[in-house]
């Protein structure tokens, strides 16, 4: 996946559905009256997703892997009565002859024209989006600009910035960076999502730093290998931890808008499971709109561990550290940092949920063939050596 590959079969299948996807999410469904369309383009997308499959020359210890992952996805979305883990498994499973630059390129392009359309169908009333009061003392209206909420704006964005970082190989200009962090404070202000504005300028900074040879890769390697791992025990800690008796906890609460109590009363009420349950989930949107208590986690780490369960879970921090020690072998810093971005962003929200949002996650693909617990013993030594 990380190469460009010669195959066309599957490939070719891949993108168009990948395409189809990409739209509907960052489009079509803004539109009011677009529904059962975009239910409909969904099943389209999949099923081009089967035909990747079909017409892809597999090597059997490829195919019986990312099957074996497919089945676990599965299971988890008959235990859960999602159906997100298992189009991440056929997602995964279909991409994996195809190239992550020429994915990063198809994303930006579709992704790019879904978020202009939605701003221009929002600013003739074609989508209403959901712009609601504020709590940041900044602006009086979070502004979605057609949107469900201003968060899955900002999250639009984001994906745009890691796909150009993706396709130029983090090789951009000064002025290009200055650039997205003007747009990145903006859309912060506009969507008040102050995790992901911090986050994201923190990408770019680390870019324009590291491009300009003023960070030496040493420095960060252990982060780097490890940042899924220590996000994932941070916020595990912080959950069982958290108590509104505790002055800190209730700051740090506020400051994160409720979150940490919110996750730690699913986590407290629902428990672990090994293959995930069914939660019965309403955002704070709709609990808003009617008058309810809302049940949700936005963060990532805590949302696997309760609603996918635990073997999920550990597979998933097992694939994506092996996956960041290969790519840190191979000095794959354009990958990199943008997944280091996303693990921080997964503490306050859920880009691996799903692919609506984040194309990166299909390079687990590549970690689902190769994994060997002997190997990935070596590979640790030899990145912790360099």
């Amino acid at each position: 996946m990380l190469k460009n590959t010669n195959s066309n079969n599957g490939s070719i299948f891949f993108i168009i559905g990948y395409s189809i996807w990409v739209m509907v999410n960052s489009f079509l469904i803004t539109v009011d009256g677009l529904k059962n369309l975009s239910s409909l383009l969904k099943i389209v997308a999949i099923l081009f997703w089967g035909l990747a499959v079909l017409f892809e020359k597999w090597k059997k210890r490829e195919f019986y892997r990312l099957l074996i992952f497919l089945a676990l996805c599965s299971l988890i979305s008959y235990k859960t009565h999602e159906i997100n883990p298992m189009v991440l498994g056929i997602a995964i499973f279909s991409s994996y002859k195809t190239s992550i630059y020429k994915i990063a390129i198809c994303d930006f392009c579709v992704r790019f024209v879904g978020v202009v359309s939605t701003i221009i169908s929002y600013l003739l009333g074609f989508s209403s989006g959901n712009d609601f009061s504020s709590t940041w003392n900044i602006l009086p209206i979070r502004y979605s600009l057609g949107y469900y909420h201003p968060n899955n704006l900002f999250a639009q964005f984001f994906a745009l910035c890691v796909g150009l970082f993706v396709i130029k190989r983090a090789h951009l200009n000064i002025k290009t960076y200055i650039f997205l962090l003007v747009i990145d404070v903006i859309l912060g202000v506009l969507t008040q999502s102050r995790t992901g504005m911090v986050i994201l300028s923190l990408n770019i900074i680390l870019f324009a730093f590291i491009n300009n040879k003023r960070l030496k890769r040493k420095i960060f390697a252990f982060i780097f290998s490890y940042i899924y791992l220590i996000c994932f025990f941070i916020s595990v800690l912080g959950i069982i931890m958290f108590s509104l008796s505790n002055n800190a906890f209730v700051q740090l609460n506020v400051l994160l808008s409720g979150r940490l109590d919110f996750s730690n009363r699913v986590f407290s009420t629902y428990g672990v499971k090994l293959f995930g349950q069914v939660i019965e989930y309403s955002s704070t949107l709709n609990a808003r709109q009617n008058n309810s208590l809302a049940v949700v986690v936005d963060n990532c780490y805590i949302y696997f561990l309760v609603s996918y369960g635990l073997i999920f879970t550990i597979a998933f921090l097992v694939l994506i550290t092996y996956e960041e020690k290969r790519l840190l072998k191979l000095r794959k810093m354009e990958i990199i940092i943008p997944m280091v971005g996303y693990a921080l962003y997964s503490i306050t929200e859920k880009p691996f949920a799903s692919i609506n949002n984040h194309f990166l996650i299909l390079i687990l693909a590549d970690a689902i063939v190769s994994i060997h617990i002997n190997k990935f013993k070596k590979l640790h030594k030899k990145v912790d050596n360099n």
